[in-house]
């Protein structure tokens, strides 16, 4: 979303859509943030959905949803900080929430993802 709003932005949840046999599964993507910059965001949607893509190596988001939220981040970007690995408590809950996905790629994806999210929570 580049600098000027990744402060401003936190996603909060993937829709994970399973697909019918032959298909690829797809995924649209919550952002919270403010109103004001809901709006501004909805107008680079389709950008923000190819660099997210180009992450993952292929056309796995399909959509963006900004939800207007008074809980976004309005901080400062700041340097990364070294975080201890995930606990076992912590890798057991992620093994647990994914194991019902079959494919393969996105149930790595997803994994990958949790274990951002859970070691930001921890910043």
């Amino acid at each position: 979303m580049g600098v000027e709003f990744a402060g401003k932005a936190t996603p909060i949840k993937i829709n994970y859509r399973k697909a019918p046999k032959g298909q690829k599964a797809t995924a649209s993507l919550d952002i919270a943030t403010s109103a004001s910059n809901a709006t501004i965001l909805s107008y680079q949607k389709d950008l923000i959905i190819e660099r997210l893509n180009q992450l993952f190596g292929e056309r796995w988001i399909v959509d963006i949803r900004f939800v207007a939220s008074e809980m976004a981040i309005e901080a400062p970007i700041t340097k990364k900080k070294i975080v201890s690995p995930l606990t076992g408590s912590e890798k057991k809950y992620l093994s647990e929430v994914l194991e019902q996905i079959e494919d393969q790629d996105i149930k790595e994806k997803l994994e990958s993802f949790g274990k951002a999210l859970i070691t930001d929570s921890k910043k």
